[in-house]
């Protein structure tokens, strides 16, 4: 039985266990082994994001190579590990049938130790798994994956020695991948088991074996989608013997977490992170003293070896990111944000999201199609890379699957999809998000094609779908009738299982893009490209066409204005999480008071003086600063002011722009070429003549 002997200031966690014996002879100093951690690369080896073909400076592998480096000359037992999904992401997977994987030669190149697979490690079927794994130097671990051939390509633990202390790292991945792959023949191949369950027999096998037990675990902290044993959590509340766990897969910052006396530590992803757990073993008496911490990749210099390295792989994923897929005609198809780190996408129905809607509902046959609504979407210009398919949908494997709904069944879909959002009080300036669906990794909110429908935020979860009628026939949606709704089969799973939506329910495919097309052109990627070159060929045609609405938020009021500005500015901050994680999880409100010592800060923020009053309500207050700022901010309500030009904002019309610039609408039109006066857009730069 584990017993923790303290928790020092200098967060440190000892432990003795029944595992860690030393023969009476054994030297009484102690040794000190660091364990250095990486998770979710997700092909981040270069300082470079191949999606927008720009190079980065938050994380990358070569970075992380310095720190590595740097801990080798500083500390004499170090043991490097990966927790999995390197060979999946930013354009990496291009080489994922090559025999010489640029991620893992890397990882041979930096001496990992072990190399524990990742969910995305199986994206790419059987055989690449195989090819991938034998590429490595040292051993796999997955402890928890059979192969149904008999052939055992994986390890369940790894033990290393270091000055006659005996660590064991025992990998395990999630089993959720078989989820992420129900559609595709990988279940034909290979079984993921319970990873709980399967620590548990290898920690038996172990015993008397190793003096020091490190979980190098493909789980989040918390269960996915509430399944049992799919989180560190469950796993330490099991398995408490562990001395130590490097987690993975829900891309979280987690320098220390200490649950049921096991110290977890999470390095978040994308190499913005390097987890560093610090072990320290007193030979006398096998007692284990654990900290953590992780560290940032942004303070350290990129490897220039390393690089040189990966020059002929860094050019060939550039150009491929650069192939020209078509042109774009009309209006844009993505608008910046309104607010800070409210996604403009969440708020207005664009052409972005209504172009991936209109090709699954194309190649699909179905009736309505849902698409996840991305965080980010850009599309900076005319031409339509491959880099921007990419970009703007982001789940490399997001296939559609066909499914028959009926009416109230859809309805309690796009119900749950707006419940993304927090409900509307009176008062409230902005919208806001449900804290707990913000806090998730993965994009929760999604539209729906093939509909006309408004979303209500003044009314509570279950009443604020509205006015739901088919787009091609304006047909209202009744309850009763048979729909074909296309979406990912994650999606459904997530709503199938414990405490969703259709727990209840059983619903099977009727038609597969992965199947029907095949695993890589039935991909919703593979489909809009080829619905741009061969569909369209070459010519996306953009227009302003709204298929949803959401209602409750006048963003032409004076308030929103405010805070608009006032937030774009930096004068106010956004509700967040105490953590600052969630953004935007409560609304402004303008009814609610401010008290002085918030205003005075708003106030020196702005660089102005005397605003405040006391009684004043936070829209008043906010309001009052904004006018206060002066013309910088008038001009803003209607555009953005720089040198002679203007980006236009929503509501905008020639006729406004031109009465605020002293200057005519022909005017206006001459020195842009334009020729039909309604055709103007948010975020259009004009020219003022």
């Amino acid at each position: 039985m584990k017993k923790i002997i303290g928790l020092l200031v200098i967060g440190l966690v000892f432990s003795t266990s029944g595992f860690n014996t030393y023969a009476a002879e054994a030297n009484d100093s102690t040794v000190d082994i660091t364990i250095l951690g990486t998770s979710d690369v997700h092909g981040f080896l270069m300082p470079w994001d191949y999606e927008i073909d720009e190079e980065i400076e938050d994380g990358s592998l070569s970075q992380l190579s310095t720190a590595i480096k740097d801990y080798r000359e500083t500390r004499d037992n170090v043991i490097l590990v990966d927790a999995g999904d390197l060979i999946q992401g930013n354009n990496i997977d291009m080489f994922s049938e090559e025999n010489d994987h640029p991620g893992v030669r890397m990882l041979n190149e930096l001496e990992y130790d072990t190399w524990v697979l990742g969910n995305h490690e199986f994206d790419f079927g059987a055989e690449v798994l195989k090819n991938v794994v034998s590429q490595f130097n040292n051993p796999v671990l997955a402890g928890n994956l059979e192969m149904k051939d008999g052939e055992q390509i994986t390890e369940g633990y790894q033990i290393i020695e270091k000055e006659g202390v005996k660590v064991a790292l025992i990998g395990m991945t999630t089993p959720t991948t078989m989820l992420f792959n129900k559609d595709s023949d990988l279940g034909d191949h290979l079984d993921i088991h319970d990873p709980v369950e399967e620590t548990k027999k290898v920690m038996a096998e172990l015993e008397g074996k190793a003096d020091v037990f490190v979980g190098v675990m493909h789980m989040g902290l918390e269960n996915e989608n509430n399944i049992p044993n799919t989180g560190v959590e469950d796993l330490v509340n099991a398995v408490p013997e562990l001395d130590a766990v490097i987690a993975g897969h829900m891309h979280e910052n987690i320098s220390q977490e200490v649950i049921n006396d096991v110290v977890i530590t999470e390095p978040d992803a994308y190499a913005n992170y390097l987890s560093v757990i610090d072990i320290s073993v007193d030979k006398s008496n096998g007692e284990v003293a654990v900290e953590s911490e992780t560290v940032e990749a942004s303070e350290f210099e990129r490897d220039t070896e390393f690089e040189n390295l990966l020059s002929e792989e860094h050019q060939r994923a550039r150009d491929d990111a650069n192939t020209v897929l078509g042109t774009v005609e009309g209006v844009p198809m993505t608008h910046d944000d309104e607010l800070p780190d409210v996604p403009y996408d969440f708020m207005y129905s664009t052409p972005i999201n209504r172009f991936y809607n209109e090709v699954q509902l194309y190649y699909s046959g179905a009736d309505v199609t849902a698409t996840l609504t991305e965080m980010n979407h850009e599309l900076d210009d005319d031409v339509i890379h491959k880099k921007d398919i990419n970009y703007n949908y982001t789940f490399v494997l997001g296939e559609t699957s066909v499914f028959e709904m009926t009416g109230e069944e859809l309805r309690t879909y796009m119900e749950w999809s707006a419940d993304y959002f927090n409900t509307l009080q009176p008062g409230d300036i902005t919208v806001s998000f449900n804290p707990e669906r913000r806090a998730s990794k993965y994009s929760t909110y999604d539209t729906f094609g093939g509909l006309n429908y408004t979303i209500d935020l003044t009314k509570e979860y279950g009443e604020r779908i509205q006015d739901v009628v088919f787009e091609e026939t304006g047909e209202p949606l009744e309850d009763d009738v048979v729909v074909k709704v296309g979406m990912n089969q994650y999606r459904l799973d997530q709503l199938l299982s414990e405490g969703g939506i259709f727990e209840d329910k059983s619903f099977e495919p009727i038609w597969v893009s992965t199947i029907e097309r095949g695993e890589a052109e039935g991909t919703i990627r593979s489909m809009a490209i080829d619905y741009i070159v061969n569909v369209q060929n070459g010519v996306i045609t953009s227009e302003d066409r709204p298929y949803w609405e959401i209602k409750g938020i006048d963003n032409n009021s004076e308030e929103y204005q405010a805070v608009k500005y006032l937030a774009n500015n930096d004068i106010i901050e956004l509700n967040s999480s105490e953590d600052g994680e969630s953004t935007n999880i409560e609304s402004e409100n303008g009814l609610e008071n401010i008290d002085s010592s918030e205003a005075k800060e708003i106030e020196d923020k702005a660089k102005i003086n005397d605003i405040y009053d006391e009684g004043m309500t936070r829209g008043e207050f906010y309001v009052a600063v904004y006018n206060e700022i002066g013309e910088t901010a008038e001009d803003d309500e209607a555009g953005e002011l720089s040198g002679n030009k203007v980006k236009i904002q929503r509501g905008d019309t020639l006729s406004s722009l031109a009465n605020i610039y002293g200057t005519t609408v022909e005017e206006l039109a001459q020195a842009n070429n334009i020729e039909n006066a309604d055709m103007i857009y948010a975020e259009q730069t004009l020219l003022l003549p």
